[in-house]
């Protein structure tokens, strides 16, 4: 999922507006390339698995917005008119009553469709829009890309915040170092910002987690101004050479590399190589004028969404959280394609209705009316936000929707060696180790329920293979090195340790054993082969050979929504879109796992393994139960929470197997 930052509209000739530096009319081309860069982000948020590269519209948005207000900046100041109240003011106009029409209508909707931990994620980025610092809390909520990010209906402000702190720095930096440095300034902040960019999504930032470093990659301005200063740098090069040109056929080039990312990725780690080259074609389509564009009039259309686009980017990411809330997953095909394309009426009107009026100042004439407006929006937003906020404050959120991690959060392991601490084990002597990934952590509430002596060696997403892992988003190939030591350590202490007598084994599996685009394999990254069987079979195997029984816990039943939001909303009488009720339909869930099965039927023939299948106790009759009257079983699509993991290791008889 990706968002558009701030596309502001070119008024005409309007000296506040947006036009191109040095020229006195809007360029068609601009508003061309605004067009397609909003339609690359709505339909990347309505068909990610098609548009795979349509975030790459926000890189898009960002050198324009650089290009165009950075202009007007530079161009101001060399005309010594420049002034920092006047400028505010005039952004003020541009992006609030739009921006806030959008923030009170959201709220109002989403009395009906978020849960009270949803409203109270909802309240810190409704905050945060409003005080244009949501990329801040938003970088400690999720990942952009993660799954939970989808329900987030404000998660698309992040770009509109990071902006807007860019032109709070800018203005004042170009007034400190005077004419002759302004464009030197702005090609070192770019190299510096860049330099800052590819170090830390390359996790070579020191003392910085490489998760943690790529998730303020992308959400934090240091590391993404590069892209607006690109952009300013353009335009910089366009008022010291206002005659300079670009071939008609090298921006046609530029405009089609820009549509094969919309839908080819060259680099899976995002902003680097793909945002590089974003930017660059970008900035030369920006640079010298109109001319190769001007003559196509069946670009018409597109330019009237560039026109649109900034009340596009505010009303079309809400429609598809919302929707995103409600099905708590994957949303239709009809339905987001449906929502995408409502988006695009819904922001002419706005433009037509909010923006237009108080851009052009009939809404604003005097101070005392601007002063009743923002008196009228606060009070809007106090009216709207305040009960619910009493509500979700007043409503404890479901412990059972809390994070699984077993024993102790400090036993999900951080490092590359597993380490033995006191947290982590229920007895001095543990008789059986619980040995994977979040798959084994939330079987630990069940087996300590039956007084099982265990140690738990666990790290999340990391498989109990030997020397496999995998690679994605954000599990790099440094984070699989640490999986990889991991693994290794805990086996060691397996086979040395006098007291354990029984491992289980437990993870979803399929990271490892589902074609996917790559794994990590012995130290080197590879595309993905059907390797793991074999890894796993050895992991059994040495366990055996130091005369330890295994038995490995199957996963559940997966479900293709999330099944603990379901149960949720259920409990809090709010609308499931999609379904009648909660519960997993079994011959989906084998179809999704029908690798993971055949590779653990194949681990159990060639070592005789134990393995043990959570479905035998949660289906019946096709359907996978995911609550049990009031005990709800799932906290996800497939983890299990701490009642439903008594639940299921006592149905299953675990104790008995493991001799407890």
């Amino acid at each position: 999922m990706q968002s558009a930052p701030s596309l502001d509209s070119a008024p005409h000739s309007d000296p506040s507006g947006d036009i191109a530096p040095a020229q006195s009319r809007r360029r068609i081309d601009i508003q061309v390339l605004r067009g397609v860069a909003v339609l690359m982000v709505v339909f990347y948020h309505a068909l990610p698995d098609w548009v795979k590269g349509g975030f790459l519209g926000v890189d898009v948005f960002f050198v324009i917005s650089g290009f165009l207000i950075t202009g007007h900046i530079l161009q101001d100041l060399e005309r010594k008119r420049f002034n920092v109240g006047g400028f505010y003011v005039r952004r003020a106009r541009r992006l609030l009553p739009a921006a806030w029409t959008t923030f009170f209508v959201t709220t109002l909707l989403a009395y009906t469709m978020l849960t009270s931990a949803q409203w109270r994620e909802y309240l810190a980025q409704l905050v945060g829009a409003l005080t244009f610092t949501a990329n801040v809390v938003l970088s400690h909520q999720s990942g952009y890309f993660q799954t939970q990010a989808e329900a987030k209906p404000l998660l698309h402000i992040w770009s509109l915040s990071l902006e807007e702190q860019f032109y709070f720095v800018t203005p004042i930096v170009l007034m400190i170092v005077g004419r002759r440095l302004r464009g030197p300034a702005l090609a070192l902040g770019a190299l510096a910002s860049l330099a800052l960019c590819i170090l830390m999504v390359s996790g070579l930032a020191p003392h910085i987690a490489e998760k943690t470093a790529t998730n303020l990659a992308f959400y934090m301005l240091p590391p993404r101004a590069w892209e607006l200063l690109v952009g300013g740098l353009a335009a910089w090069l366009m008022l010291r050479r206002p005659s300079f040109s670009v071939p008609g056929w090298l921006k046609w080039t530029g405009l089609a590399v820009i549509g094969v990312l919309a839908f080819r990725q060259f680099d899976l780690v995002h902003p680097r190589g793909d945002a590089i080259a974003v930017v660059l074609a970008t900035s030369l389509l920006l640079l010298g004028n109109d001319g190769w564009m001007r003559k196509v009039s069946a670009v018409r259309p597109i330019e009237a969404v560039g026109d649109w686009s900034y009340s596009i980017y505010l009303i079309h990411w809400p429609l598809l959280a919302f929707a995103h809330a409600g099905w708590m997953g994957d949303v239709p095909v009809a339905v987001a394609i449906g929502l995408a394309a409502l988006s695009i009426p819904l922001g002419w009107a706005q433009y037509r209705w909010v923006e237009q009026p108080f851009q052009k100042g009939a809404a604003v004439r005097s101070p005392r009316r601007a002063a009743a407006w923002l008196a009228i929006a606060v009070a809007a937003f106090a009216a709207a936000a305040a009960p619910a906020a009493w509500a979700s404050y007043s409503t404890r959120p479901l412990a059972a929707m809390k994070a699984n991690n077993g024993l102790n959060k400090v036993c999900n392991a951080r490092g590359k060696r597993w380490s033995d601490q006191p947290l982590c084990r229920t007895s001095g002597a543990p008789t059986v180790a619980v040995w994977g990934d979040s798959y084994a952590m939330h079987l630990i509430n069940g087996l300590v329920a039956e007084n099982i002596p265990l140690v738990q060696m666990t790290k999340s997403a990391c498989a109990p293979a030997l020397g496999v892992a995998q690679l994605h988003d954000s599990y790099t190939p440094s984070w699989a090195r640490e999986c990889a030591a991991f693994n290794e350590s805990a086996l060691e202490a397996i086979e040395h340790s006098p007291t354990i007598r029984t491992v289980i084994i437990s993870s979803p599996f399929g990271q490892i054993f589902d074609p996917a685009d790559r794994l990590f394999i012995d130290g080197q990254v590879s595309a993905w082969a059907p390797v793991a069987v074999e890894r796993l079979t050895d992991a059994v195997r040495r366990v055996q050979a130091s005369g330890k029984t295994v038995i490995i816990v199957a996963p559940t039943p997966h479900a293709e929504f999330d099944a603990g939001e379901c149960n949720v909303r259920v409990s809090e009488g709010l609308p499931i879109l999609g379904r009648r009720d909660c519960s997993i339909d079994l011959t989906a869930s084998h179809q999704e796992q029908q690798h993971v099965i055949a590779a653990l039927e194949t681990v159990q023939r060639q070592t005789g393994a134990k393995i043990v299948w959570p479905e035998a106790v949660l289906c019946h009759d096709g359907r996978c139960a995911t609550r049990v009257g009031a005990t709800i079983l799932y906290r996800d699509p497939g983890h299990l929470t701490p009642a439903g993991s008594v639940m299921v290791i006592r149905r299953l008889g675990l104790a008995r197997l493991v001799g407890g």
